[in-house]
Order: C-alpha cells, then structure tokens, then sequence
C-alpha cells in the first residue's frame, strides 16, 4: 500500500513539473512601466511568445498567438528597434492606464496619449498588458 502511496506522489510530481515546464513563463512586471519596457526588450529582440506572455488571459482570448505575431513580426521588420518611453502612469485599483511614446532613432513615432492610454491589469502581483496601442498600430 506504501509503494502505490509514493509511486502516486512521484506521478503527481512528476505532471507537476512537466506542467510548470509546459507553461512559459512571463515577463509581466511588478509595475505596469516596468512591464511596458519588458515588452519593448522582448519586441526589439524578436521574442514573439515573450512579448505575448506579457498579455492578460483576455486578450489572448480575442487575439490568439498567430493572429498576436503577425504585427509586431511586421513592425520589427519594417521599423526595426524602438524605445519606449513612459509618459503618465495612472493607477485605480487593479487597473493601470500608461500613456508613452514609442522612439525610432530618436524620433517619436506614434503617442499614447492618456486620454486613449494602454490599460494594464494587474494579476497575482503583476501587471498585464490588457490592451495596446503599440500592437494595434503596428497592424496597421
């Protein structure tokens, strides 16, 4: 009875880990600012499947991974490496509203203006990217 007691917990281990493994791990932040950066460095290298972890369940959920990738493989190709940065950063609650601009070689290529803000939403600690500007633009 013993033996079936610790082959089960080694299974379960096991589905465990081979869980924790399966699912990438993010690289949402503990302030959305922070998050929004993170997204640049995975954009300005090519991360696809990083970039798209930064993104809340929800998002996903309208926009799945191969439809996601299309714009920034898009920009990145056309535009090339940008920088962000962070212009106004409200928070209410579990909500974030950033406003920032995107920089190509020093130029200001498009502004999220807070009136029409990115809205971050933060999940068991960390803030996710709810909707972007930057991923609608660079569909466009």
């Amino acid at each position: 009875m013993r033996a079936i007691a610790l082959t089960l917990a080694a299974l379960a281990a096991a589905l465990t880990a081979a869980t924790a493994l399966a699912s990438p791990p993010t690289i949402a932040k503990r302030t959305p600012a922070a998050t929004l950066l993170a997204e640049n460095a995975a954009f300005n290298a090519r991360e696809w499947k990083t970039l798209y972890s930064a993104y809340t369940k929800n998002y996903k959920s309208h926009c799945p991974y191969a439809t996601f990738v299309a714009g920034p493989k898009a920009a990145r190709d056309n535009i090339g490496t940008f920088s962000a940065r962070v212009t106004n950063v409200r928070i209410v609650g579990s909500r974030a509203y950033l406003a920032y601009q995107i920089l190509h070689a020093g130029k200001v290529l498009f502004t999220v203006k807070p009136a029409d803000p990115d809205v971050y939403v933060r999940q068991g600690g960390l803030w996710y990217d709810e909707s972007s500007q930057a991923t609608a633009v660079s569909r466009r």
